[in-house]
This record gives structure tokens, C-alpha cells and sequence, in this order.
């Protein structure tokens, strides 16, 4: 078994063919985490709007302290996008 924090069938989604990385700016712990989410999602809807993938991007728009507190979640503790950004304080 992998060490993450998705619980089953989160980590099993797979991103649509030819998928890129958003071009959002990271966030790293100094700016409004509802602006961040608000753009993140307003650009996952352009190509989705699936729950599970939406999760599993997330990580790719965070650096330093808030990347740090992703990788600190607890094994198997997020089974939702809105469970993630309740515990981003978003």
C-alpha cells in the first residue's frame, strides 16, 4: 500500500489524456486561501469538475509551508475535495 492521504478510490482517478498543469499561482502560506482555491477551482471546472481529481491537483498549486502542511495530513484522513479545503481554511 501507498502512503498518502487519499482514502481508497481517490487515488485511483485518472486525470483526463494529455492533462497540464494549471497555471495558477502556488500558493505558499502568505496569501488568501479562498482566493487560491477560488481560482483553482474556477480552472478545474474548464476541463472537470470531479471530485477525486480536483483532490489529487491540489497539491500541484502549493509550495513551501503549505506544501509541507499537505504532506503532514494524516494517512487516509481526506475522502473529499470539501474536506480538503475546510482543513486549508479555505
Amino acid at each position: 500500500t501507498q502512503l498518502h492521504t487519499f482514502v481508497d478510490g481517490i487515488v485511483e482517478a485518472q486525470l483526463p489524456q494529455g492533462w497540464k498543469l494549471l497555471n495558477i499561482n502556488c500558493n505558499n502560506g502568505f496569501s488568501d486561501p479562498n482566493k487560491h482555491v477560488g481560482d483553482f477551482v474556477t480552472q478545474m471546472n474548464l476541463f472537470m469538475n470531479g471530485d477525486a481529481i480536483m483532490y489529487r491537483v491540489f497539491s500541484t498549486t502549493l509550495k513551501g509551508v503549505m506544501l509541507h502542511w499537505y504532506t503532514r495530513l494524516s494517512r487516509n484522513s481526506i475522502d473529499s475535495f470539501t474536506m480538503l479545503i475546510a482543513c486549508f481554511g479555505a
